[in-house]
């Protein structure tokens, strides 16, 4: 899963050392995938509520951070009814592993401190009723920036406009036929 947080996600840090975990200093740029939709921004958050209760110990599973590479800090949290940060992960503060109950869905903020290329990977263990345990990984690329990031064209996109449409398929039949060394124009070259 690659995911592209651009500009309309860079916030700046509130004050105050609730905030602390994100490991951006007060003021400072912050790019926040949102807990709650925001057009322009994809919208994440946790789910167990496919685990059955009575599956796992205590009807608990663990969500570990195994592994950031990263240009800065990531964060992972849940607003309350009142805006405040509760932090289930914190590469500032090393908290690397949170509980989740069997049963969830919530969406969560997804916080990283510079732009760049991060790479997360997830674990989610738990212990099985019957004995034994379970574990799932999962890899998920972030792709942060100051800007728009430029997305490889579409297939078929043959005028290069973003889109795939009738304009594209006049072309080909306009060609059709004809030899060249490269077609379509790329860039005015043929």
């Amino acid at each position: 899963m690659i995911v592209v947080a651009t500009q309309d996600a860079r916030i700046l840090r509130p004050a105050g050392p609730v905030w602390d975990p994100t490991g951006a200093d007060a003021n400072e740029p912050l790019w926040v995938l949102p807990q709650h939709e925001k057009e322009g921004l994809p919208a994440f958050g946790l789910a167990t509520e496919d685990i059955d209760p009575g599956v796992f110990l205590g009807d608990t599973v663990t969500l570990n951070l195994r592994h950031l590479k990263g240009p800065g800090d990531f964060s992972l949290w849940s607003d309350d009814a009142f805006g405040q940060p509760g932090f289930l992960l914190s590469t500032h503060n090393r908290v690397l592993s949170a509980p989740l109950p069997v049963g969830l869905h919530s969406h969560s903020n997804w916080g990283f401190t510079r732009p760049g290329t991060y790479t997360l990977v997830f674990e989610v263990t738990g212990d099985l009723v019957s004995s034994g345990s379970a574990r799932a990984l999962a890899i998920c690329t972030f792709l942060v920036s100051e800007s728009p990031i430029p997305l490889e064209t579409l297939p078929g996109d043959i005028n290069r406009d973003a889109t795939v449409n009738e304009s594209d398929l006049q072309i080909v039949k306009d060609n059709w036929g004809r030899t060249c060394t490269v077609w379509p124009t790329v860039q005015g070259k043929q």
